[in-house]
């Protein structure tokens, strides 16, 4: 098992009630499939990537157990830019792709409005 710093594990005490009780509050259905939201799940991926995503709410879909383990995780299926089209859609306020890139190591327009366009078009029409 991983070590966690004390400074990591301080910042996953205080966030951990921001991320379960108060976006499980605001965002009680899972962005995909509409069940009941059970956790968190961070669009942007990898390990060195989610120890800064989990605290970055422009990375974070409110999804059940089943979508968090299946769906997100098939990147044929949901794409980075189809997660965000749910992001778009449920959560624009707290959109923010130039932040989305830089979390991932990428350049401020690697990902675009223009790229999830076609994503929030067919989320809307199913």
């Amino acid at each position: 098992m991983r070590h966690t710093s004390n400074k990591r594990a301080r910042l996953d005490r205080e966030w951990r009630p921001i991320r379960l009780e108060y976006w499980s509050r605001e965002f009680p259905r899972c962005m995909a499939c509409r069940g009941a939201a059970s956790c968190v799940h961070e669009i942007a991926c990898g390990m060195s990537i989610r120890s800064v995503a989990k605290y970055e709410p422009c990375t974070w879909l409110s999804a059940c157990s089943d979508c968090n383990q299946n769906r997100f995780t098939n990147y044929e299926l949901y794409p980075l830019e189809r997660q965000l089209a749910l992001k778009f859609i449920f959560d624009v306020r707290r959109l923010d792709l130039p932040k989305f890139n830089e979390i991932r190591g990428r350049a401020p327009g690697a990902i675009t409005l223009v790229d999830v366009h076609p994503w929030i078009l067919k989320e809307l029409q199913s």
